[in-house]
């Protein structure tokens, strides 16, 4: 219920951005935002037994730790890059 709620408020958050972006044209943005949702569907009906599978395995706890850790700093490499203005990566 947690993750809903964010996700519901990010989701009205990224559709008023785009909204300000490609203003009148709302045919668009339905076709971006179903574009994006569709993706993160794909992602996950992909993802979800390749992560049930490795669940078995002894180094499961490990990579998921190391993996948490990783998008925890791109993350917050972001946070800072937003709140500070700043460009610390460049790709």
């Amino acid at each position: 219920m947690i993750t809903f709620g964010f996700g519901l408020i990010h989701g009205f958050g990224f559709a008023s951005g785009l909204q300000e972006l490609i203003a009148g044209t709302s045919d668009l943005l339905v076709s971006v935002l179903s574009g994006v949702e569709t993706g993160q569907l794909l992602i996950f009906f992909i993802l979800l037994p390749v992560l049930h599978l490795l669940s078995k395995k002894v180094a499961f706890r490990t990579i998921t730790a190391a993996t948490s850790v990783l998008v925890f700093g791109i993350g917050f490499t972001w946070l800072i890059e937003r709140v500070f203005s700043l460009k610390l990566v460049s790709f």
